[in-house]
């Protein structure tokens, strides 16, 4: 298994295929990813994980802009379905840990849907622990029907 790491345009646009194939929600680029990642300030890396000869997934690590410690960083490991469960997301993180090794890290952050029981079995089997829960909501707007809050006030608190 290796990680290549996600520096050209072409490389850019195959990591944001596999991670639209892979991941829920809104799709990304390969131009905003490397927008992203040019505009960032502080360590990061993005990387297709290569198995048997072809690429099945993603992994990255960045540390946030947002944080100040100089030892806590963000990463993600994403594989697509098909190879899942073959140790793929295990071989990537010990790939990714070796990546992060000159950041002498002291926290490893990550996050998953908990609606996908692989990603939360290997979070939990991995020594990750719950720190936090964030709710997704969507508004179909164009089926939205305003009527019933129409007496609403907005009241001070």
């Amino acid at each position: 298994m290796n990680l290549i790491p996600v520096v050209t345009d072409a490389e850019y646009e195959r990591y944001a295929v596999l991670v639209n194939a892979i991941l829920p929600g809104p799709p990304v680029t390969g131009p905003e990813l490397r927008s992203r990642d040019e505009r960032r300030s502080r360590p990061g890396g993005r990387f297709l994980i290569e198995k048997d000869g072809e690429e099945v997934g993603t992994a990255s690590y960045f540390q946030s802009e947002f944080v100040a410690d100089p030892g806590r960083f963000y990463a993600a490991i994403s594989v697509r379905k098909d190879r899942l469960g073959r140790g793929t997301a295990t071989q990537a993180q010990a790939l990714l840990l070796r990546e992060l090794e000159p950041y002498n890290v002291t926290v490893l952050d990550a996050s998953c849907r908990e609606d996908n029981a692989e990603a939360v079995a290997f979070l939990t089997e991995n020594g990750y622990v719950e720190t936090m829960r964030e709710w997704e909501s969507v508004l179909d707007v164009p089926s939205f029907d305003p009527a019933p809050f129409a007496e609403a006030r907005l009241r001070p608190l």
